[in-house]
C-alpha cells in the first residue's frame, strides 16, 4: 500500500511540475515578433503589447520582424507568424472569421492572431487583459482609464482561445464612428462597389466617384 501510495504521490508531483512548465514565465520572453510584411495595424497593436507589458512588469521586448518564428521564448504577434510557427492553425483562423481572433499561451511561448489584422488587434487587448490591464474607455477624445495588477509570480497560466463576436464584422456605421479602437473596413475593398445595382436600381453604366453622393435613395 505505501508502494501504491509513492507512486501516485510521485505522478502527481510530475503533474503539478509539467503543469508549472507549460506556462509562461514572463521574464524568460525575449522578444515580440511580427512579420517582415505586417501591416500598420499590426505594427501598432505590437508596439501597444510591448508598452502594456513594459508598463505592467518593467519588461521592453525587443519588436523583431521576420517570417520565419526564431523558435527561442517569446510572442508571435499576426497571422504570418503564428501559422508558419505551428501554433495556431488554418482551421482555427477560419473558424473565427472576419473579426475574431485565437490565443494561444504555453511553454513560454505566446501565439495570437487574427483571422485578418483587426482581429488581431482584439487579440492583443484580450492578452493584455489575461496580463493584469484592464482598459475603461472613457470616451473618444480622453485616454482610457487603466487599472494594472500584474500576475503573481509573473507567470501566465497555459491557456487556449478562440473568440468569435456575434456579429460578423465589429463595425456598424463606422464612417461615422471608428471607436475607441479606430476600427476600419476599407481594407476588405471599396463600399461603394458593394451595393447591387439590379436590387437598388442603381444606373451599373455608372462610373461611381470615390465620395460621391449616390442620391436621396441611399443606395
Amino acid at each position: 500500500m505505501r508502494k501504491t501510495h509513492s507512486v501516485v504521490s510521485l505522478l502527481l508531483a510530475i503533474g503539478v511540475a509539467c503543469a508549472q512548465e507549460a506556462g509562461v514565465e514572463l521574464d524568460k520572453l525575449e522578444a515580440l515578433q511580427i512579420a517582415e510584411t505586417a501591416s500598420d495595424r499590426e505594427s501598432s497593436a505590437a508596439q501597444d503589447l510591448q508598452k502594456g507589458i513594459e508598463d505592467l512588469y518593467g519588461l521592453k521586448l525587443a519588436i523583431v520582424k521576420g517570417n520565419t518564428a526564431s523558435g527561442k521564448p517569446g510572442i508571435l504577434l499576426g497571422r504570418t507568424l503564428a501559422l508558419a510557427s505551428g501554433q495556431i492553425s488554418e482551421k482555427e483562423l477560419e473558424a473565427v472569421k472576419h473579426d475574431g481572433y485565437v490565443i494561444k499561451a504555453s511553454r513560454n511561448v505566446i501565439a495570437l492572431a487574427g483571422f485578418r489584422p483587426l482581429g488581431t488587434l482584439y487579440a492583443v487587448h484580450a492578452l493584455l487583459e489575461r496580463l493584469g490591464l484592464k482598459r475603461y474607455p472613457v470616451g473618444q477624445e480622453l485616454p482610457a482609464m487603466e487599472v494594472c495588477t500584474p500576475l503573481a509570480g509573473r507567470k501566465l497560466a497555459a491557456f487556449s482561445v478562440a473568440s468569435k463576436p456575434f456579429f460578423e464584422y465589429r463595425s456598424v456605421m463606422d464612417h461615422v464612428d471608428r471607436g475607441v479602437f479606430g476600427a476600419s473596413y476599407l481594407d476588405l475593398g471599396d463600399p461603394q462597389r458593394g451595393a447591387n445595382p439590379d436590387v437598388l436600381g442603381r444606373n451599373s453604366h455608372k462610373t461611381w466617384l470615390k465620395g460621391e453622393w449616390l442620391g436621396a435613395d441611399h443606395s
